[in-house]
C-alpha cells in the first residue's frame, strides 16, 4: 500500500505513514491511494511503438535503467555490424570467417532481446499493467 501523501511504500495495519505522518484513510480506492501514476498511457505507448528502440517509453516512466538498457543494447546492434568486419581487415579470411560468423550471431541475439523487450513493454501498455519508477501503474489514457 502507498501513502496518498509522499507515495511510500506502508504496511496495511498503518494508521499513519511512517514517513510523512499523513493519515492513512481505509475508504480510498487504490486510485486515489496513488496506485494509479500520473503519466499518460497514450504518450506510453506512441513513444514504445515509435521509438522503443531508444526506449524513450522507459525514460518518460522514470524508468533509467531499463530506458540504458535498450539504448544500449539499440546502440550495439546498431554499430555492432561495423565492429564485426574490423576482423577481416586485420586477420587472413580463413580466421576471419569464424570471428564473423560468431560476432554477428552475438549481434543478432542482442538485436532479438531488444526486439522481445519493446513487444513486451507495448502489450504491457496497452493492457495497462506497465508501471513506472515507483511501482504505479500507467493506466490513464
Amino acid at each position: 500500500m502507498l501513502c496518498p501523501h509522499c507515495q511510500n511504500e506502508v504496511s496495511p495495519e498503518a494508521q499513519a505513514c511512517p514517513q510523512c505522518g499523513h493519515p492513512i484513510s481505509r475508504e480510498s480506492s487504490p486510485k486515489s491511494s496513488g496506485e494509479s501514476s500520473p503519466k499518460s498511457r497514450i504518450a506510453a505507448a506512441l513513444l514504445c511503438f515509435f521509438f522503443g528502440y531508444l526506449g524513450l517509453h522507459n525514460f518518460y516512466v522514470g524508468k533509467f535503467g531499463s530506458g540504458l538498457f535498450q539504448l544500449g543494447l539499440s546502440i550495439f546492434f546498431s554499430f555492432g555490424g561495423g565492429l564485426a568486419m574490423i576482423p577481416l581487415l586485420s586477420i587472413s579470411w580463413r580466421y576471419a570467417k569464424y570471428a564473423v560468423g560468431d560476432a554477428y550471431l552475438f549481434i543478432l541475439g542482442a538485436g532479438l532481446i531488444l526486439s522481445l523487450t519493446i513487444i513486451i513493454d507495448f502489450i504491457h501498455i496497452l493492457c495497462g499493467t506497465f508501471r513506472d519508477e515507483s511501482k504505479r501503474r500507467v493506466d490513464r489514457w
